[in-house]
């Protein structure tokens, strides 16, 4: 879309993958919310949604990134750690 400015953030449980908000900013995201809805709405934790085929390169795939960036495991952005 040529924007380089957005965030998109899922904070999910730890312990049990259940996805307990999401927070969404930039283009678009009126277009996103509802996946994050659709997936608080059904009880559709971290691992269910990793398992859920999102189109590339799509707008989708970022609420896919960051669901993944739960666990450590975005490829397409960069998590910072706390090395201590």
């Amino acid at each position: 879309m040529g924007k380089e400015l957005g965030e998109l953030i899922v904070v999910s449980d730890s312990q049990t993958g259940e996805v307990l908000g999401v927070h969404m900013i930039g283009p678009q995201v009126t277009e996103l919310i509802s996946l994050a809805t659709l997936a608080m709405q059904n009880g559709i934790d971290v691992a269910g949604i990793k398992k859920t085929v999102f189109p590339h390169p799509s707008l989708s795939e970022a609420f896919f990134e960051a669901v993944l960036a739960t666990q450590g495991e975005s490829i397409h952005m960069k998590i910072e750690r706390d090395e201590n």
